[in-house]
C-alpha cells in the first residue's frame, strides 16, 4: 500500500513494506506499529490488506504481523506461530503477545503466559542493548511474579540503561512487590523528576495516590499519562473510572470511547461506556424533567429497604405503609397524628429519606391510615412503640448471616489480597467492608446498587471468591 493510495493525510511510510522483507528490523516494525496505532489512515491500510488475505492461513506471517502492530495479540500468536517464522523480531512479537494476551501454548484454554515471555526475552540478543526488549523482559518478570528474578535484573542493569526513568521505575516495582508503597512512591517521583512523561511512572504514581485517597494528584497525573500516543489503556480505564466518581459522566465516556476508537472489541471498555452512558442519561433526564422516571422506580423499593432502627420499621409496617411511595405520600401531620410514631421516629424516617433525595408529603395519597390495632398476643408490647431495642442490629443492609462450612482462615482474608480491579475497589469501599466474611453478608442485588458497581465488576468480583470457594448470594 503506497502513500499516494493513503491519500493526502497518509503517513509518510508504507505500512506495508514488512511483507516483502524477508528479516525486516525491530526498529522498522516498531516505528510502524507506533504509526498504525496513532493514525486511522495507517490503520485502515492494514486492515485492507488483512481483508485481501481473506482468514490468513495463506500467509500466516504476515496476518500475523499485522495483528501484533493492531495490538491483537490473541490472534497474533496464533499466526505467528503457524508461519514457522523466526529471528529477533519474530522472538520480540511472541514474547509480547504471551505478556499482553491469552494464548494457547500448552495448556487446556487460553492463558496469559507471562512466563514463556521471560523465556523468551531472557535469551533475545537484544535483551542487553534494545532498551525496548530489556523494558519488556523486565515487565515479563514482573508479570509473572518472579520478583526475585526482577530484582537480580534490576540490579544487573545494562550501564546504558542506568541513567534513565526505567530504572527508578522498576525500582518502585519491586518495594511495591514487598509492600513498600511509600518508598515505591519515592522512586516513581525519582523517575517523573528524570523524564517527566515516564508512561509507567506518571500510571504508577497515580495508582498509588488514588489508593491513600489523593484523587486530584491522582487525577493530574492520569490526565498527563492518557496524552501519550498510542493512547494507554489501563490509563483511560482508570481516568474514566476517576471521572466517574466525580460525577464527571460526559469526561467518564470520552476514555472508554478513546479506547474503542483503536480497540473496538475491548471488552472493559465497552461495559464501562455503557455504565456511564447510562448514568449520564439518568442524569440528564434529572435535570430536564426533575428525575421523575427515577423517584417512580425508587417509589416502589419496600421501605424494609431504607436503614430505619426496628421501632420505625415496626410502626411503618403496622400502618400498611410497605413502599417509598407510600411513606412520602404523608405529611408530619399524618404521622404524627397516628399515635404509633413519636417526633424521634419522625426524625430518623426524614433524615433517611433527605439521603436519597427525597422528603415527606411530596405525593399526594389518596389511601387513608389503617386504624391502630393492637394485637393481642404474648410477643406485642406497647414498649415496641415507644422505644427502641437497644443491642439489635438493623436488617436489610448486610443482614445475610455468613454461610456454614467456610473456614474461619478464608473468612478473614482482607479484600485487598484479591486483587480486585480500581472500579471494583471504590465501589466496595461504600459498604466498609475489609473481609470476605464481612462481604458475604451482603447480596449481589445489594452490591449492583452500589455506585459504579455494575455487572462486570460483579462477575469479578465472582471470580475472585470463587478462588477461595465462596460466592456472594443473589437476592
Amino acid at each position: 500500500m503506497t502513500n499516494a493510495e493513503l491519500g493526502a493525510s497518509a503517513p509518510t511510510i508504507d505500512v506495508w513494506s514488512f511483507a516483502t522483507e524477508k528479516s525486516p528490523s525491530l526498529d522498522s516494525l516498531l516505528t510502524t506499529k507506533q504509526l498504525v496505532l496513532t493514525d486511522r489512515s495507517a490503520r485502515r491500510a492494514i486492515d485492507r490488506q488483512l481483508n485481501s488475505l481473506g482468514d490468513g492461513s495463506s500467509d500466516p506471517r504476515n496476518a500475523g504481523i499485522a495483528r501484533w502492530m493492531l495490538g491483537q495479540y490473541h490472534l497474533a500468536f496464533g499466526f505467528l506461530k503457524q508461519s514457522g517464522a523466526t529471528g529477533q523480531a519474530i522472538e520480540f512479537m511472541l514474547a509480547e503477545c504471551c505478556l499482553r494476551s491469552e494464548v494457547q501454548e500448552g495448556t487446556a484454554r487460553p492463558m496469559r503466559r507471562p512466563d514463556l515471555a521471560v523465556k523468551r526475552l531472557s535469551r533475545h540478543e537484544k535483551a542487553q542493548t534494545d532498551i525496548r526488549v530489556w523494558r519488556l523482559w523486565m515487565d515479563a518478570l514482573l508479570y509473572s511474579e518472579d520478583f526475585v528474578g526482577l530484582v537480580n535484573a534490576v540490579k544487573n542493569c545494562p550501564n546504558a540503561f542506568k541513567d534513565g526513568a526505567d530504572i527508578n521505575y522498576y525500582d518502585g516495582r519491586c518495594l511495591e512487590a514487598e509492600g513498600q508503597r511509600i518508598e515505591a512512591s519515592g522512586k516513581y517521583d525519582a523517575a517523573l523528576q528524570r523524564d517527566p512523561d515516564h508512561l509507567p511512572s506518571l500510571f504508577r504514581q497515580a495508582y498509588l495516590c488514588d489508593l491513600v485517597g489523593d484523587e486530584d494528584r491522582a487525577l493530574a497525573l492520569y490526565e498527563a499519562a492518557a496524552q501519550h500516543e498510542p493512547k494507554d489503556t489501563h490509563t483511560l480505564i482508570n481516568l474514566g473510572i476517576l471521572h466517574e466518581d466525580s460525577g464527571r459522566y460526559e469526561q467518564a465516556v470520552a476514555c472508554y470511547k478513546a479506547i474503542l476508537d483503536s480497540f473496538p472489541n475491548h471488552r472493559r471498555a465497552r461495559q464501562y461506556m455503557k455504565d456511564a452512558e447510562s448514568s449520564l442519561n439518568m442524569r440528564v433526564e434529572d435535570e430536564h424533567r426533575g428525575g421523575t422516571e427515577r423517584q417512580n422506580l425508587m417509589f416502589k423499593v419496600p421501605v424494609t429497604d431504607l436503614e430505619l432502627s426496628v421501632r420505625a420499621r415496626n410502626c411503618l409496617q403496622k400502618m400498611n405503609i410497605q413502599t417509598i411511595g407510600d411513606l412520602v405520600g404523608r405529611t408530619d401531620g399524618e404521622l404524627l397524628a397516628y399515635r404509633n410514631l413519636g417526633d424521634t421516629t419522625i426524625q430518623e424516617i426524614k433524615s433517611v429519606l433527605a439521603s436519597k433525595g427525597l422528603r415527606l408529603g411530596m405525593i399526594v395519597s389518596s389511601t387513608p391510615l389503617p386504624p391502630l390495632e393492637i394485637p393481642q398476643d404474648d410477643d406485642f408490647d406497647l414498649a415496641d412503640l415507644a422505644g427502641d431495642f437497644p443491642g439489635e442490629p438493623p436488617t436489610g443492609i448486610g443482614s445475610l448471616p455468613v454461610p456454614e462450612g467456610i473456614s474461619d482462615e478464608t473468612l478473614n482474608i482482607n479484600l485487598s489480597e484479591l486483587d480486585l480491579s480500581i472500579r471494583c475497589r471504590k465501589a466496595l469501599q461504600a459498604l466498609k467492608v475489609t473481609s470476605i466474611r464481612d462481604l458475604l453478608t451482603h447480596s449481589e442485588a445489594e452490591l449492583l446498587s452500589l455506585k459504579n458497581f455494575g455487572l462486570t465488576s460483579l462477575t469479578e468480583l465472582k471470580s475472585k471468591l470463587a478462588e477461595f470457594g465462596v460466592t456472594v448470594r443473589g437476592g
